[in-house]
């Protein structure tokens, strides 16, 4: 399955809630007032849990800690706006979601909305530049919007806008020195545009497959582009292929979700089959497919009736100790990310959980689901 499919299963949940006749959303709420929680009722009922997935037996479930972090805040908007991303700015000051077919800019202390932006279509990814507030937001329409959020309450239209993709954009992110924005599509294309100049530096070919998710190494140099079964290196510029993880032999379930250590140490995968792939990077690129480095495999435990087989999203936490996913069984799990141990069990999100972010001090940690909610949750930054 590829995030295109995923998506699309999305545009049906919109079309399920607009009116009779249309495949439009139905029209976007005012911006939600800041109580706490922000609580706009929903008018539609919950779509219908996706059937059940049986996880591999090869892999012994672990047990799952009691506990969960105390749930700090939480932001609730119209049911058709599915939260489909989220992104923190580099200072914690601004947290962006994604739902329905805009963007919200979150003052994360009061909850208050300081911006509404204008999309027009799901936006399945957020990244901010890693120096300055600027967001860029990837788009079903396969375009990709750029905006200036220096002073949030001004925004409105994006300050740039780039005709990305044919078939959908699903993946946009910085490079870590901020001179490089990738974007990855449903066309199998990886983009790289210049910051300044706005123009494209380079096209590389993802394969035959679309491009659901991407990583920059933390020097920029080296680009991870997931194609199905497949992760391949790049050089962002050039194209040239430094080397490619796959899944080991006889396996052929494609890769959805990615994430690299804040160190580049560490690279972790989830897949479609419930499972989460860790790689130790310190052992090499693997230079031909075949000479790939096994991996660890982390089986995600699946024990409600609700389908648990998408690892949506993945993300460290900033000191590098623990991994977050988030499934398709509404669930937020965060994991030691050194030892691979189940540290707590989160019921985040009554339909599926597709987004997290790190607040980057790492002590809160923000999901979205599609339920239409944002939740923060309390983090103990080093996972003890």
């Amino acid at each position: 399955m590829k995030r295109s499919l995923v998506l699309i299963f999305l545009a049906v949940l919109l079309a399920a809630c607009s009116t009779p006749g249309t495949v439009t959303s139905a029209p976007p709420p005012d911006t939600p007032t800041p109580t706490r929680p922000v609580d706009v009722p929903a008018s539609q009922e919950p779509a219908p849990p996706e059937p059940e997935v049986t996880p591999s037996s090869e892999v012994p479930p672990t047990p799952i800690p009691p506990e969960e972090p105390a749930q700090a805040e939480e932001i609730r908007f119209q049911s058709w706006e599915l939260v489909t991303a989220l992104a923190w700015s580099t200072d914690g000051e601004l947290l962006a979601a994604a739902a329905g077919n805009q963007i919200y800019v979150i003052e994360p202390d009061t909850l208050e909305p300081l911006a509404q932006l204008p999309v027009g279509a799901l936006s399945p990814s957020l990244s901010f530049h890693p120096q300055d507030r600027l967001l860029a937001a990837a788009a079903r329409d396969g375009r990709v919007r750029i905006w200036n959020l220096s002073s949030p309450e001004k925004a409105g239209e994006p300050d740039v806008t780039l005709d990305a993709h044919k078939k959908g954009a699903n993946v946009v992110a910085f490079s870590h020195a901020g001179d490089q924005l990738a974007t990855g599509g449903n066309d199998a294309v990886v983009r790289i545009w210049d910051l300044q100049t706005r123009e494209r530096l380079a096209e590389i070919i993802g394969g035959t497959f679309s491009v659901p998710d991407l990583v920059y190494q933390p020097d920029g140099n080296i680009l991870g582009i997931i194609n199905g079964a497949l992760l391949r290196w790049r050089e962002p510029v050039s194209g040239r292929m430094l080397g490619a993880y796959q899944s080991p032999t006889g396996e052929d379930v494609p890769f959805y979700s990615a994430a690299l250590s804040p160190d580049g140490s560490t690279l972790a995968m989830g897949d479609h089959q419930n499972r989460i792939w860790i790689w130790d990077l310190t052992v090499g690129l693997g230079d031909k497919p075949e000479k790939t480095p096994q991996p660890q495999i982390w089986q995600i435990p699946a024990k409600t009736t609700g389908s648990a087989a998408l690892v949506w999203d993945l993300a460290f936490s900033p000191s590098g100790e623990l991994l977050a996913s988030s499934s398709g069984d509404g669930k937020v799990r965060l994991w030691d990310a050194r030892q691979g141990e189940l540290l707590e069990e989160i019921s985040a999100h009554s339909l599926a959980a597709t987004s997290l972010a790190f607040r980057p001090d790492g002590a809160v940690l923000a999901s979205g689901g599609l339920d239409g909610a944002v939740r923060l949750w309390q983090i103990d930054p080093e996972g003890r």
